[in-house]
This record gives structure tokens, sequence and C-alpha cells, in this order.
């Protein structure tokens, strides 16, 4: 662990957010309009997931706020969404109309399952060895892993406190060795983005520094 920083506080406090949307959307025709920079990369995380050959995807490392609010994006019948949350702080399920999930606080218990879609939403660089969770996982044929909303430098990877968060770190990782990595596994990079670095809340910014959405296909 590179942190002393509790996620289960986190979880906690965007549980009002996650409540509203859940409220809100199920009383309109669109969805609830968010803040910053989440409608970019939300919407590109409702439109990876909404081909037909999508069926069980997994959010790694993330809490119920996206699910919360993707209802009104995209027809969600035959999905099924499994969450990755190991500090999970819902006492009890929340009930999202037309969305079927399972959150799951042991890792164990993920890699029982192939996924169409794999999903590391702002998580990766709070994870030292991120190639390691990927060999892990088990995926179809048809497989797409999308990152979004996470720094990547092009030379080096380095690490620096987050400055919006106390005890907070982030991992900078190597943007060429993780393409590099996908590539040797069969996989095309099919889209990217980049976004303000400012956004990405890093104390020590160095050189060549991107905060990017990445998404790879199997070949």
């Amino acid at each position: 662990m590179i942190n002393r920083y509790s996620w289960k506080n986190y979880n906690n406090n965007i549980n009002k957010i996650i409540r509203y949307n859940v409220t809100q959307n199920n009383l309109s025709t669109f969805n609830v309009i968010e803040k910053s920079y989440y409608p970019h990369t939300r919407d590109i995380f409702a439109l990876t997931a909404s081909s037909k050959n999508i069926i069980n995807i997994l959010d790694y490392g993330s809490n119920l706020s996206l699910l919360s609010n993707l209802k009104n994006k995209i027809n969600l019948d035959k999905k099924k969404f499994y969450i990755y949350d190991p500090f999970n702080s819902h006492k009890k399920k929340i009930n999202i109309k037309n969305v079927k999930y399972e959150i799951k606080t042991n890792f164990n218990d993920l890699i029982k399952i192939n996924y169409d879609l794999i999903h590391f939403g702002s998580c990766i660089q709070y994870i030292e060895n991120p190639l390691f969770v990927l060999k892990c996982l088990k995926h179809t044929k048809n497989l797409k892993i999308l990152i979004t909303a996470t720094p990547f430098n092009y030379k080096m990877t380095y690490s620096t406190e987050q400055t919006n968060h106390n005890n907070l770190k982030q991992i900078v990782h190597n943007y060429e060795m993780i393409i590099k990595f996908f590539s040797i596994n069969g996989f095309d990079l099919i889209f990217k983005s980049s976004m303000d670095i400012k956004l990405a809340k890093l104390k020590v910014l160095k050189s060549k520094t991107y905060f990017l959405n990445l998404l790879f296909q199997k070949k």
C-alpha cells in the first residue's frame, strides 16, 4: 500500500451524491448534470459499455457514483456490473433502477468472472503494480480496457502527493511501459484523449506528464 488515506471515508462522503443521482434519474428523462471532468470520462465509459457485445463489466477500484448517473444514457437491460471496492461503505444495497450490479470487496472473487469490459477509472495511479492486476483478471475474446482520468509520464514513473487530499499519493506511471504491455498482450489502442493536467492535482509535476483517457481493444 502506498497510502494512509481513508478510502472508506471518501466513499462515505460521496454517498449523498450517489443517492441524489439515483433519485433524480428515476424522476427525469435525462441524467443529472455533473461538474468537473466527470461528464467527459463517464460519457466515454457509457459509449464503450453501450456495445451489444459487452455484457459483464468490471469497474475496478470504484464505487457507485458512476452507476448512479448511468441511467437514461444507454440501454442497460443486458448489462451486469461488478464493482471492486475493497473499502465498501454501503451497509445496504442501493437500488438503482434498471442497473444490475454486485460490489466485490475481495480481489480473489474478481478472477472468477470473464469480463467484456474492464474500467480503471482514475485508480491506476493508486496501484503500485497495475500490470499484475491486469494479468490476473479473466476476460472474453472481445475485451476492452478503459483507463480514464489518469496521469502518465512519457519517460518515467514517479510518485507525488495529491494536493486536494491529505495523505494521498499518486504514482504517475510510465506511458511507454503501459503501451508496450498492452501491445505485447494483443491489444490495440483505439482511442486516447487528454485533459487539463491541473485536474490531476499533482503536487510535483514533471515534464511530459499528461492527464489521459485510454481505450484498448483485444485484437
